[in-house]
């Protein structure tokens, strides 16, 4: 029983808040789940050795979880003796709270994958299978408000994306091998487009923008797309392919849309890549640049990429322009073990970097 109420405060304090300020990043790839911040006055160029390190904590225990951060909380998970924590510091780094939520992954790469999300009146998730590939909870009492039912699929590592097109509210995501779209309101199966991800393990979430659908993942068999642009019917109850795409086969760094184009890294090996520029409308390759011959994460505010070198922790700020790939900054992240997988986060002028066991907190403001 006391386990049980740990578990159910946890959920409680994950998911119960007011309405997001404008400076928080509330859960995974930002407030819009697009990995883009709107803050501005940040620094366009960082100095020698990097940002000023305003402060750091470890013991997060395993785990690529990024971080959440609203209302003044910082939220992350980690794993430390199979069991999976939600952490919650303030923004000084003093932790408020830690509590256990039950047993976490142990298989290959053990940690936590999943950050915490602060938002809403309901919970939108995808455990994937026949009775409910994509399912409504109420976030109060963990109810069922409704299940997408008869998809053979298991899920993937995608997070799904709401979209107003015309008058229907439409959830999309990646799943084991295809991309699905239901009605928001009811769960009902609106479209479903095979797409064959290496290793089944789909990991970007879908980008959206004027009635245009972008999905991305590695290429390394011949059943496999990579890129793939499709646009949407009038009412988004039907899709066409608009153009696909080789170069930009994201892992699980993540893509954004910046004025027109796309920005991502692509897969030469499990570290191993260059970082890409597509043109939205086309798909046309804009550059392929190598830096560090590593792939990786990337977000983007006020004008800027912030990319996060999977394999030297290496955090480079480039200038977000089809033009090329220049890094006007970068540093080194030293603390922390393990693969660099967490997402960077912004959050009122912070930059935010997860590296296994240790999170750090940088001053990215400008002046």
């Amino acid at each position: 029983m006391a386990r049980i109420r740990r578990i159910w405060l946890s959920l409680i304090i994950l998911t119960s808040s007011t309405a997001a300020r404008g400076a928080d990043w509330p859960q995974s790839r930002g407030p819009n789940r697009d990995g883009k911040s709107a803050e501005t006055a940040l620094l366009r160029k960082w100095p020698e050795g990097g940002p000023r390190l305003l402060w750091s904590v470890g013991g997060l225990g395993t785990g690529f979880s990024s971080v959440a951060v609203a209302n003044g909380i910082i939220y992350t998970t980690g794993m430390s003796d199979a069991q999976g924590f939600l952490f919650a510091y303030d923004l000084d780094g003093k932790l408020r709270f830690k509590v256990p939520y039950g047993p976490e992954w142990r298989g290959s790469h053990r940690g936590t994958r999943t950050t915490p999300t602060v938002d809403g009146e309901k919970v939108y998730c995808t455990p994937g299978g026949p009775d409910g590939v994509i399912v409504a909870l109420d976030k109060m009492t963990g109810q069922t408000v409704w299940a997408t039912t008869g998809v053979e699929e298991l899920s993937a590592y995608c997070s799904p994306i709401l979209i107003q097109r015309g008058p229907n509210r439409l959830l999309v995501n990646m799943i084991q091998k295809s991309i699905i779209c239901v009605r928001a309101e009811d769960g009902r199966l609106l479209w479903q487009v095979p797409y064959a991800a290496s290793y089944d393990t789909a990991a970007n979430t879908p980008v959206y923008s004027d009635g245009m659908l972008y999905v991305t993942s590695i290429i390394e068999r011949e059943a496999t797309t990579g890129g793939l642009m499709l646009e949407l019917a009038a009412g988004g109850t039907s899709v066409t392919t608009r153009w696909t795409d080789q170069r930009l086969d994201c892992h699980h760094g993540g893509v954004v849309l910046v004025d027109g184009y796309l920005y991502g890294s692509n897969f030469k090996g499990i570290t191993r890549g260059d970082w890409v520029c597509l043109e939205w409308r086309t798909g046309k390759v804009m550059y392929e640049a190598r830096w560090n011959g590593n792939k990786g994460s990337l977000i983007y505010a006020d004008g800027m990429l912030y990319c996060y070198d999977e394999n030297t922790g290496d955090v480079g700020l480039v200038r977000a322009s089809p033009a090329g790939f220049e890094v006007v900054s970068s540093f080194r992240v030293t603390a922390g073990s393990g693969e660099h997988w967490a997402h960077p986060a912004i959050s009122d002028g912070r930059l935010y970097i997860r590296h296994g066991n240790a999170l750090m907190v940088y001053d990215i403001r400008d002046g």
